[in-house]
């Protein structure tokens, strides 16, 4: 290897290119030498997506010597804003902008008075024009005005000048030929407060929109929108700020993510980190990064440096070994990416496999692959309902992917592509237990907070709604419900509920038992009660004193955000064991419920 491991850092020459940018780097500077100007481009894309890389191949082709470009010149942004000079950041990029351009010293002479200016006034340059521009109206306090007409500067008339200073510097540059042009390379504006990046936009308008000038600014349009929003109230999706973005941004190019050569880009970084795969089998590493974490370059990296140090972790135990009766070392290598990207892309299911790795086997795994399962199997909709909620789009593409997954399970010896034998069952579990070493909360799945108390109370709580859901299974059935199971990630308490949210036409509407040790109470209790929201809180307390009576005497309502009808608010004993506990805590469900369920289900029948 070359390198070792994948540095986080934008390409900077075009050998160096895999993704496929090549073509749209040359798009873009053919476009760039000879548009109109001024003219401003924003490559918009998600951090990591490629767009400072982009960015640098532009700027090394716009350097030909038959280009029109006669000077390039890069800003980043976030250094500026690191270094405390965030308030500052619009001077410092006309500052910028003059130095690289050698403006004379009187011009740069403005530009440090406006600073000083600014530092007293305790305002950022945009914030000032639209004062001295009269935004204020008859707002404006009469010390303000005395302020800017006595104690500083003409701030209006320095801010004319200094407009009219850069339009004659950058026409010095050029040198009076309309086809010369100056790129402006403004990279990672999407790093800075949301309302930063508008600031810095509305300084491209007011002063940098000079005659020859192209700007090429990197930004992520959520960022400006969620600038809009704060700074003026409007979104991007709105009208105002939609034009505010157009009249700014003449040129708007959205990063390719789904038009990258990815096969190649994998390919390229397998043989960069060293390891070991068959060519025939890039469509399947292709499909599994495609179903998990994506096309994002920075995201693969990350994903590719956690394969190279597992991959040598798995040869130092002899994972890797080239024994002829186990799997081979490039089907381990492989077992281990598909593994690392259900960790990276569903790190919640991978902890579930992780910690349940003794359910792993050929049934278990092969209902994750059929998303048609994914409601009639309770144990599987259990799973997904805590971990991906009801997000039908997450499910489908979990799915693709634990097919994917399954694939790469698949042995060559083993010559059964459709079921999974014992050698590789346990490679999977070999490989499931190494890679908790990578995770971002499994690298000690086993002591996590709870630990094994985790496990038992939702066990407990799993066979008391199998047991009631018996029980009372004809007024569920009435009531168009039955007990679920949730259970928050590293906690140990456990909630059984039934919804009524849809029956009553709430938003919210759920019928909590809770059993466990809680941040409200660290140790053992229970809670029986109602989750609204606030909205209807005043609805819910109407509703529950009238269909449940003699359960709401003594009832606490609780408002934080959500809203909480507590009837019973119970810490156990110390004395008592953990099954008496559970005895106590089932025996309050069960009489709960059997003085609720008959008053809920004549309040419906009466309704219809």
């Amino acid at each position: 290897m070359s390198s070792f491991g994948l540095r986080d850092i934008p390409l900077e020459r075009i050998e160096d290119e895999s993704l496929g940018l090549k073509d749209y780097s040359e798009a873009l500077s053919a476009f760039i030498s000879k548009c109109e100007t001024p003219l401003t481009i924003a490559l918009q894309g998600d951090w990591g997506s490629g767009k400072t890389s982009l960015m640098n191949l532009i700027k090394a082709q716009l350097s030909g010597e038959d280009c029109s470009v006669v000077k390039t010149v890069w800003f980043n942004t976030w250094q500026y804003s690191m270094f405390g000079m965030a308030d500052e950041l619009s001077l410092s990029l006309i500052s910028a902008f003059l130095e690289a351009l050698n403006a004379d010293e009187a011009t740069k002479k403005t530009v440090k008075g406006l600073r000083m200016f600014l530092r007293v006034a305790k305002g950022t340059l945009p914030s000032v024009v639209g004062k001295v521009a009269g935004d204020m109206g008859e707002k404006a306090t009469e010390s303000f005005l005395d302020f800017l007409s006595e104690k500083t500067l003409d701030a209006a008339g320095e801010l004319t000048k200094l407009k009219s200073e850069i339009e004659k510097t950058a026409d010095k540059i050029i040198g009076g030929d309309n086809g010369k042009r100056i790129v402006f390379f403004i990279d990672d504006l999407d790093r800075l407060l949301p309302e930063r990046a508008v600031e810095l936009l509305e300084v491209f308008k007011l002063f940098l929109d000079v005659k020859g000038c192209v700007f090429v600014i990197a930004c992520d349009y959520q960022v400006v929108s969620q600038g809009l929003k704060k700074k003026f109230g409007v979104g991007s999706g709105d009208l105002k700020g939609k034009s505010f973005f157009d009249k700014i941004i003449q040129l708007p190019f959205s990063m390719p993510i789904g038009l990258y050569d990815i096969k190649s880009y994998i390919n390229h970084l397998l043989k960069q980190i060293g390891m070991e795969f068959k060519e025939k089998e890039l469509a399947l590493y292709v499909d599994l990064v495609d179903s998990s974490i994506g096309f994002n370059p920075r995201s693969l990296k990350r994903l590719f440096n956690s394969l190279l140090l597992l991959n040598l972790v798995a040869e130092k135990k002899g994972l890797l070994s080239e024994d002829e009766e186990a799997a081979q070392k490039y089907e381990m290598q492989k077992i281990l990416f598909a593994t690392i990207c259900l960790q990276t892309g569903y790190e919640r299911v991978y902890k579930y496999l992780l910690d349940h790795s003794e359910k792993l086997n050929q049934e278990f795994l092969q209902k994750f692959t059929d998303e048609s399962r994914y409601e009639d199997d309770e144990e599987l909709k259990q799973l997904l309902h805590d971990y991906l909620g009801a997000d039908k789009k997450k499910m489908m593409k979990l799915a693709s992917f634990m097919a994917a997954l399954y694939e790469a399970v698949q042995l060559e010896q083993d010559e059964d592509r459709n079921n999974l034998s014992e050698e590789e069952i346990a490679a999977l579990k070999k490989v499931l237990r190494l890679s908790s070493i990578t995770s971002t909360e499994s690298a000690d799945a086993k002591s996590e907070t709870g630990g094994e108390q985790r496990y038992i109370n939702r066990e407990f709580i799993k066979a008391m709604n199998a047991e009631l859901n018996k029980q009372f299974k004809a007024e569920f059935k009435a009531i168009g419900s039955e007990l679920f199971l949730y259970q928050g990630r590293g906690r140990t308490d456990v909630h059984s509920y039934f919804t009524l949210k849809n029956q009553l036409g709430f938003s919210r509407f759920d019928v909590n038992f809770m059993y466990g040790e809680t941040e409200r109470k660290a140790e053992p209790c229970y809670w029986i009660y109602i989750e609204t929201n606030s909205r209807a809180l005043e609805k819910a307390k109407t509703w529950v004193r009238k269909v449940l009576p003699d359960l709401s005497k003594n009832a606490d309502w609780y408002e934080d955000g959500v809203e909480f009808v507590y009837f019973s608010d119970h810490k156990f004993p110390p004395e008592l064991s953990e099954q008496e506990r559970q005895q106590e805590f089932k025996t309050k469900v069960t009489e709960f419920l059997s003085e609720a369920l008959p008053n809920i289900v004549a309040y419906l029948q009466n309704k219809e």
